[in-house]
């Protein structure tokens, strides 16, 4: 090829007009300028990067600023602060990680979704680990002020106690599960969750008290305990009971409140649940017994005194009314049953409400208002001397109100008796029926 055509081809590679071809020669400094753009370019590319990098990290600072971090954990002993620590640190950096990773998707991205529950979760994590820590310490601060006090019931079960105790005097291992669970684990290797740690009840000085009282009210008499004073009284200590609940019981049969050791009974299979009307009847036997030694104690001290004085007119009264209201207890359960069973959707009718109340000699008598309308019913005894009142509504509605009613009407209120309305069995029975 001639340098004319060499000339030519080199002209048009040039990309250059003509005339500053020919100024120049046909030189262009074409690696020159291209270095330049690419340093330029380099430049720019470096600054783009370090402000999307700074994006990034005030995304994920973002992120990290919404993770739960508030777990107060000097209430632990050291060996409990190691395992809360290595949990709270495996929960940050999982945090971390799908704080990290997030930056890279779109809002609207499936993964996105999935990291958002992930931090979520950690979240949900922490909180349940601090709330558990700080239900632990108020537990162990209580416990502490129980056992100082002697505050805690013999009543316990020994076995499940046990637990508990480990628990709250730090004896067992101290761990974290990844739901943020506490747990504890004994010598044997056994695991028991916080939150499933058996509770543990405290001794019934209440119901004490009452019985203290009782039992000075007998000494005080002066007189031994006949047989409608004791059925009085198994109605106020079976009322006792049911009002406080088993942990009532397991106090009356366990703790020294009147007998060194308790009741002293000491067959473990009164104390299955199963068997708890069982156990029920042996305490209120126990202490129907102490109330019957106080009475002959406090009697023979009267007539050792020779204090004994014929009973006033306003004893005897009483003693009629005790009489009435103990030899009635039962017509009344069985005459309201009888009446509710045959009532129809209207509740029972005055006419039989009337035949019932007379068996026990109560008078009955309608409660109208200003129109002349029947809004309830009022019973009375004329030995008693004490009016006590139903609504129509109760009537229909509720039995253990005119339960209450009735016995009110032949005296409980005079003789002391607390007629409580008894516990229904389970949560999806009803109580309105339960007459006991």
């Amino acid at each position: 090829m001639d340098k004319r055509t060499l000339d030519i081809a080199a002209y048009a590679a040039s990309g250059m007009t003509p005339d500053q071809y020919q100024a120049t020669g046909g030189y262009r400094n074409i690696f020159g300028e291209a270095g330049a753009m690419v340093g330029d370019n380099i430049i720019k590319f470096a600054k783009a990067q370090k402000i999307l990098q700074q994006k990034q990290n005030d995304k994920i600072a973002q992120y990290m600023q919404s993770m739960n971090t508030s777990v107060d954990i000097t209430s632990l002993n050291s060996q409990q602060q190691k395992a809360s620590t290595d949990f709270l640190v495996s929960q940050k950096r999982m945090y971390a990680d799908a704080a990290m990773e997030i930056t890279n998707y779109d809002p609207t991205d499936d993964r996105y979704m999935e990291l958002i529950d992930v931090m979520n979760g950690v979240n949900n994590r922490v909180k349940n680990f601090a709330g558990q820590v700080d239900s632990l310490k108020g537990m162990k601060e209580q416990f502490v002020k129980d056992v100082d006090a002697g505050l805690i019931s013999d009543g316990n079960d020994v076995g499940k106690f046990a637990i508990t105790t480990d628990a709250l005097t730090n004896s067992s291992l101290f761990m974290v599960d990844d739901s943020g669970n506490v747990a504890f684990s004994n010598e044997l290797g056994q695991v028991d969750l916080f939150k499933d740690l058996p509770s543990y009840f405290n001794k019934d000085f209440n119901t004490a008290n009452q019985l203290t009282n009782l039992m000075e009210t007998v000494y005080s008499a002066g007189q031994s305990i006949d047989s409608n004073k004791e059925n009085i009284l198994r109605m106020k200590l079976t009322n006792m009971i049911s009002q406080g609940g088993r942990s009532t019981l397991l106090s009356l049969a366990n703790d020294d409140f009147f007998v060194q050791g308790g009741l002293g009974i000491a067959d473990p299979l009164l104390y299955e649940k199963e068997n708890e009307e069982q156990l029920k009847e042996q305490v209120i036997s126990g202490y129907i017994k102490a109330l019957k030694d106080t009475a002959a104690q406090g009697a023979a001290k009267a007539n050792q005194n020779n204090k004994a004085k014929p009973a006033t007119r306003y004893q005897r009264e009483m003693q009629q009314v005790e009489n009435l209201f103990v030899n009635a207890q039962q017509n009344v359960v069985d005459n309201l049953t009888s009446l509710y069973q045959d009532a129809g959707e209207d509740g029972p009718t005055f006419e039989s409400l009337f035949d019932i109340s007379s068996q026990m000699g109560l008078d009955v008598t309608r409660v109208t208002n200003e129109d002349d309308d029947v809004i309830g019913y009022a019973f009375e005894h004329p030995l008693v001397d004490q009016v006590s009142y139903i609504s129509t509504n109760s009537l229909i509605s509720d039995p253990f109100l005119v339960q209450q009613a009735l016995y009110r009407a032949l005296g409980s209120d005079l003789l002391g008796v607390n007629v409580a309305r008894p516990e229904a069995e389970n949560e999806t029975e009803s109580d309105l029926p339960i007459i006991e």
